[in-house]
């Protein structure tokens, strides 16, 4: 998946609205509110702990 796409599935899933009109006139595309955004950060921060967590046991497993 594509950093692009996974950004627009997380920012669906903490309920941040997608206005694609804006893109077309170069601004971004999102509006949400404090609530959303710290969703949204949650999101990152757990897929962030879990690629990191892939790579310590894939260099631990090549330790061994």
């Amino acid at each position: 998946m594509s950093n692009k796409n996974l950004i627009y599935q997380l920012a669906e899933q903490a309920g941040i609205k997608i206005i694609p009109e804006l893109e077309h006139i170069g601004g971004r595309g999102f509006l949400a509110n404090h609530d959303e955004l710290s969703q949204f950060a949650k999101l990152v921060a757990d897929i962030a702990r879990d690629d990191e967590r892939k790579k310590i046991l894939q260099k631990s497993n090549k330790q061994l």
